[in-house]
């Protein structure tokens, strides 16, 4: 089954419109659903970009693309609030936000209450420091 943006646009798209930055496993559907993001987190990107690195830019959508878990912690480390929003079937995955990449996001963020039912889940995430 395919993750149900639609269910979860109530509860993400204040979030998501408020947050100094969108970071997401999936950029064309946060770009249609939420209308925005910043990063994506998506290890399959990264090689596709212009320099096939960590925050490369991924030319199709002029945004920068992550995968590892220091890239995550030196984005949550700005100023300013993140959401992220991860596609459930993406986590875990080496192809998409790969274990250790995860637990730096599960780490340092609060998860918000998005029904499983989504599949699709999300962090509001704070500067450390």
């Amino acid at each position: 089954e395919d993750p149900d943006w639609t269910a979860a646009v109530p509860l993400l798209a204040g979030p998501a419109r408020e947050a100094s930055r969108v970071i997401t496993s999936n950029s064309m559907k946060a770009l249609y659903y939420l209308g925005r993001y910043d990063l994506e987190l998506n290890a399959t990107i990264v090689p596709e970009t212009d320099r096939g690195a960590e925050f490369g830019l991924d030319e199709r959508t002029g945004r920068r693309v992550i995968s590892r878990p220091e890239s995550v912690e030196r984005v949550l480390s700005e100023p300013g609030e993140s959401i992220v929003v991860l596609e459930s079937e993406k986590i875990g995955r080496p192809s998409g936000v790969p274990a250790d990449t995860f637990e730096a996001v599960r780490t340092h963020c609060r998860e918000l209450a998005v029904p499983e039912a989504t599949r699709i889940r999300a962090w509001r995430c704070l500067p450390r420091g």
